[in-house]
């Protein structure tokens, strides 16, 4: 543990540390070791660095830092610092809610146009539980051309929300999965109007101040706040310092909040231990939704849902503008880690990270070894496969040797080992494939799951069609809506000294590369609007003079913008 008197120490006395990483632990040498490996391989001592806290059933097993908190000044980053967490903002305005419903002041079944005056017809399919689990079909209003506008100043949640009442629905609610922050927008405000204050002043008074949160507060860029620490975007020339453009209203009750690591143990603690929900609300935030078709989302409220190497994980990341933050829980063996960097970058490096580390600390080695099924298993499961929500999807199952290949869609074969009969995965990604099978033990179907995913069903075809489907080319996939004159968005954006987002088309279709980024594909959503379907994010491009001449990057309540340079 820290020494009290080491709490009082100024942050400037820090300075003359050198900047090396450094971790106190409970946890076996070896294993302590191994976790710090994790990220010392990863954050060098002289850039923008990260904190991280593992518990064990509530217990500290784990206190790590690496690299700079504040990298002109050289001082090295501390455990106790205060970083912005961008959308792990999402676990208390979830968490909000879920103490209405436990009081009955709140359904998770109310309509959205039974709790904020005004919104029209489209709010009537809208439930709360669809707000909490991105399922609402709204638009994302970070692709709302009008809100780069104001972000510079202050914004009511009302004018947050006026940049998407009246758009048209992407989907129908509760047909499909979508990160979206406008969901969340619409929670902070039906919080207000059931308790007449404002989002900021229930979260301080039923969750922050009751847990000593000292550090958890709105992350007011203006405001003088002890320990937190800059942040730093990567760019090919080296870190650059990053400068908040976004005003905190203008993320709100979707990713406005600053926290520490200490403040989200305390939170950690409270909530699964029962101290602030009902064993039924706490299973709501933590169990994935299900859609319309009968697919589970992968997100319960605020949480990522997930099963990997069999047992449950849950985790949720938080990205803002020079900052990335993470927390994964493993419910069923009580390990619980946070990680806290200022290192900025289109990617999650610092969450899948947390999620090796946390493991390891669970005692689960470091790589899954798969079981040894009989060849015949094997073969039983080898087959072709429509997907059940999209029958143009195909995925074609091979035997190789002593595990799977499987071929999904344009995915190339990747590996599928055995856990056991009925159980596969695949290293490295973190996705399962369930075995389904009728009563008489033949294969019905696969189920498919990837953390921030969901699932996919895939439906095995029946033994007399196999070889001919096999042989069949496959079928078109949908053709995602058609985009007018994509030409005018192909080209060069800075996004900061020496880093660049590329537009260009590839076979015909608009793709973007940029920070962590390759080829993912642009989907329209609206005018010179398009999500990142497999980044879980958004590109809004500024046309004038029929060519783009900007872009905004938005992914969680990281955003970033860049002018064009060719």
């Amino acid at each position: 543990m820290i020494p009290r008197l080491a709490l009082r120490l100024p942050l400037l006395a820090l300075l003359a540390t050198p900047a090396l990483a450094g971790h106190t632990s409970t946890l076996p040498p070896e294993l302590a070791r191994q976790v710090d490996d994790v990220f010392a391989e990863w954050i060098a001592p002289d850039e923008p660095g990260g904190v991280v806290l593992i518990l064990d059933e509530g217990k500290e097993v784990f206190r790590g830092s690496w690299g700079l908190a504040h990298a002109e000044l050289g001082v090295r980053s501390d455990p106790r610092h205060v970083y912005a967490i961008g959308s792990l903002t999402k676990q208390f305005t979830a968490t909000a809610a879920l103490l209405l419903v436990d009081e009955g002041r709140l359904s998770l079944d109310a309509t959205l146009a039974s709790l904020v005056p005004g919104f029209p017809i489209t709010g009537a399919g809208i439930r709360v539980r669809q707000l909490l689990g991105h399922t609402t079909g709204l638009v994302n209003f970070a692709n709302v051309p009008e809100w780069t506008a104001t972000w510079g100043r202050e914004s009511t949640p009302d004018q947050l929300i006026d940049l998407f009442r009246r758009k048209p629905l992407v989907d129908a609610p509760g047909t499909r999965f979508e990160y979206n922050n406008s969901g969340y927008v619409l929670v902070g405000r039906a919080i207000e109007l059931l308790t007449g204050q404002s989002w900021a002043e229930f979260l301080d008074e039923r969750i922050f101040r009751p847990l000593g949160m000292a550090s958890t507060a709105v992350n007011d860029p203006g405001a003088i706040v002890p320990g937190r620490v800059p942040g730093y975007a990567r760019a090919q020339e080296g870190w650059q310092n990053t400068k908040a453009e976004l005003h905190p209203s203008q993320l709100y009750a979707a990713g406005a909040l600053r926290s520490s690591l200490d403040d989200l143990a305390r939170f950690h603690r409270a909530l699964a231990g029962g101290r602030l929900l009902s064993p039924a609300a706490l299973a709501e935030m933590t169990t994935p939704g299900v859609l319309v078709d009968g697919r589970r989302t992968g997100y319960g409220a605020g949480w990522a849902v997930s099963r990997q190497r069999g047992r449950t994980v849950l985790e949720h990341g938080g990205a803002s503008y020079g900052y990335y933050s993470a927390v994964v829980w493993l419910p069923e063996e009580g390990v619980w880690g946070a990680v806290m960097t200022n290192r900025y970058g289109f990617g999650d490096e610092a969450r899948s990270r947390l999620v090796r580390a946390v493991m390891l600390a669970a005692g689960w080695p470091a790589r899954e070894a798969p079981a040894t099924l009989d060849g015949a298993l094997l073969e039983q499961i080898a087959g072709v496969y429509l997907a059940e929500h999209d029958r143009a999807l195909r995925m074609t199952v091979t035997r190789d040797g002593d595990h799977l290949l499987t071929a999904a869609g344009e995915e190339g074969a990747r590996p599928a080992l055995p856990r056991s009969p009925d159980e596969l995965f695949r290293p490295g990604d973190g996705e399962e494939l369930e075995v389904e099978r009728d009563a008489d033990g033949r294969v019905l179907r696969l189920v498919a799951r990837r953390p921030y995913r969901g699932e996919i069903r895939w439906r095995r075809v029946a033994e007399e069609l196999q070889e001919e489907l096999a042989a069949a080319p496959p079928a078109a996939p949908t053709p995602p809506a058609a985009i007018e004159r994509p030409e005018i968005y192909v080209g060069r954006y800075a996004l900061g000294p020496g880093l660049e987002a590329v537009v260009r088309l590839e076979n015909g279709a608009l793709v973007v590369d940029a920070v962590g980024f390759q080829s993912v594909p642009l989907l329209p959503t609206g005018e010179h609007a398009f999500s990142l379907p497999s980044a879980f994010g958004s590109v809004l491009f500024e046309v004038r003079e029929g060519r783009a001449q900007a872009l905004t990057f938005t992914q969680g309540a990281q955003v970033m913008q860049g002018a064009r340079v060719e």
